[in-house]
């Protein structure tokens, strides 16, 4: 019952993740010479838009992954600050990329424009929590 809800989960997310084609702008690279309207928007307003629609469903609207942690514990916590010190930008965009685990590869969905966007907003989720410790934040 637990495989079957994973299952579930991660293929809801993954199908609504998916943008129509008209939302994707340019290459694989970004390198496309046409502009589009995507590109005059504010980077943290269209990240915050392909977020809701890519990520949203696992990992919240506030980052945490509470929506999905019950059923798949390794979710990413993209309020933790200590997420982006584990990774450069671009072993994020990698990430992004390639997919992990039962995160699902975005590479052919959006260009690396709209993942930078993604990046850029999800860095913005992260919140300064109180250190409980001297390890605090080290145990990830």
């Amino acid at each position: 019952m637990r495989f079957a809800s994973i299952c579930i989960a991660f293929s809801f997310s993954w199908l609504l993740g998916c943008p129509s084609s008209e939302e994707k702008v340019g290459t694989g690279s970004g390198g496309s010479d046409e502009p589009s309207a995507a590109s005059s928007v504010d980077p943290l307003t269209r990240g915050k838009k392909l977020y809701r629609r890519a990520c949203e469903n696992c990992h919240g609207p506030k980052g945490t992954g509470e929506v999905v942690r019950e059923t798949m514990p390794e979710v990413g916590d993209l309020s933790d600050p200590s997420v982006y010190d584990q990774m450069s930008d671009e072993e994020y965009l990698e990430l992004l990329q390639k997919g992990r685990d039962l995160m699902p590869a975005f590479e052919v969905a959006f260009s690396d424009d709209q993942l930078q966007a993604i990046i850029a907003y999800s860095k913005t989720l992260a919140v300064d929590r109180p250190e409980s410790g001297s390890d605090a934040g080290e145990a990830r």
